[in-house]
């Protein structure tokens, strides 16, 4: 064997395992492959052809799977609405109960104006009284 031909036996296997190594980039989708970079499919997600027809056609597709990150959407979104009313309810409550001392108290102050118009009027009275005693007649 002559030097020519052990340097091509090795440039042979360079090749080779360049391939292999490119290869596995492309299988792995490795970030430094020579492939535009495409969204990686979800967790879980069994069907590697569906998901390259689906990136090649860019049409939405439905997953019927049920998984735990949709239960746990599906409590925090009715926890949230229950604490949203939940804090409504109690908002309102103390609105009310503020509306109805409120009221009592429009009630209150209306009853101490008609006492204060009642003395406001027995006094003008006796003032009245007081200024028709103190004034002469005029036909004395």
């Amino acid at each position: 064997m002559s030097v020519v031909d052990v340097e091509a036996k090795e440039t042979d296997g360079a090749r080779a395992l360049r391939a292999a190594n490119l290869a596995s980039m492309v299988m792995n989708r490795h970030p430094t492959s020579i492939e535009p970079d495409l969204p990686q499919p979800p967790m879980g997600w069994q069907g590697q052809e569906d998901y390259a027809m689906h990136n090649e056609s860019r049409k939405p597709i439905f997953d019927p799977t049920i998984n735990l990150g949709h239960v746990l959407t599906a409590i925090a979104i009715a926890g949230g609405g229950a604490g949203i009313w939940s804090a409504t309810e109690r908002r309102l409550a103390l609105q009310e109960e503020r509306q109805a001392q409120t009221n009592e108290r429009v009630a209150e102050q209306k009853e101490v104006i008609r006492e204060i118009r009642n003395d406001v009027k027995d006094v003008q009275r006796t003032v009245n009284d007081i200024v028709r005693s103190a004034t002469p007649k005029r036909g004395q």
